[in-house]
């Protein structure tokens, strides 16, 4: 949740989705923290999901908690579920984490087609990189995580494939 927290802070509107529930009520807790509301004690609502199990990453997301827009940053939304999620739409997203160190090769194969429909210009900052001409390099990233205090992720652009198809021709 910390990228989608910073997203917010700097005046964007942020979606995080957890799949394991204590992930996502510390994600809350956070937010709670934040918005300056002191730390709530988040109801344990709807299916737990096993830390990690990809065999959840379709059930369907919903909303755990959130902040409103107001005083310079943006709206926060914490979910638990997955954005891989067939009703999730990545079109308006700009920026998109993902630690994905355990998604097996035909996971990345399916965000990869879920970030296409990304807006050109958008990043993607991800464990793996994702695979297709859509997603250009642009280095890596040392940030920490919960695994280990500095972990190397692939920072990529989203570009305009079109246009790539024009300029080349």
């Amino acid at each position: 949740g910390k990228i989608s927290a910073l997203d917010a802070l700097l005046g964007f509107d942020a979606g995080g989705y957890e799949l394991a529930q204590p992930r996502i009520l510390t994600a809350c807790r956070a937010l709670d923290k934040l918005a300056g509301r002191g730390v709530a004690d988040f109801a344990e609502q709807g299916a737990t999901l096993d830390d990690g199990a990809e065999q959840n990453l379709l059930q369907l997301p919903y909303q755990k908690c959130s902040l409103d827009a107001a005083n310079g940053h943006g709206q926060l939304s914490f979910f638990l579920g997955s954005f891989a999620h067939p009703s999730v739409d990545l079109g308006g997203v700009d920026v998109l984490f993902t630690d994905s160190l355990l998604w097996t090769d035909a996971t990345m194969r399916d965000l990869a087609r879920k970030a296409n429909a990304m807006r050109p210009g958008s990043i993607i900052i991800s464990f793996k990189p994702f695979e297709g001409e859509a997603f250009r390099s642009e280095g890596r990233l040392t940030l920490p995580c919960s695994r280990y205090p500095e972990t190397e992720f692939e920072v990529q652009r989203v570009v305009d494939v079109a246009s790539k198809h024009q300029a080349q021709q």
